[in-house]
């Protein structure tokens, strides 16, 4: 469980703390270790109907 690369992340709550959904796991982490993290944005993948 945790962040690592090609994982998809969804940033549930940014307070005090920041609290990211990961693989159906919520990982709480403070704002200083947050802001040491790298990410890129991929563009949004369309579903097909």
């Amino acid at each position: 469980m945790g962040l690592c690369e090609d994982r998809q992340v969804k940033m549930v709550s940014r307070q005090a703390n920041v609290i990211c959904q990961v693989c159906n796991v919520r990982l709480g982490i403070s704002s200083e270790m947050a802001a040491s993290i790298w990410v890129e944005l991929l563009p949004q993948v369309k579903k097909a109907a």
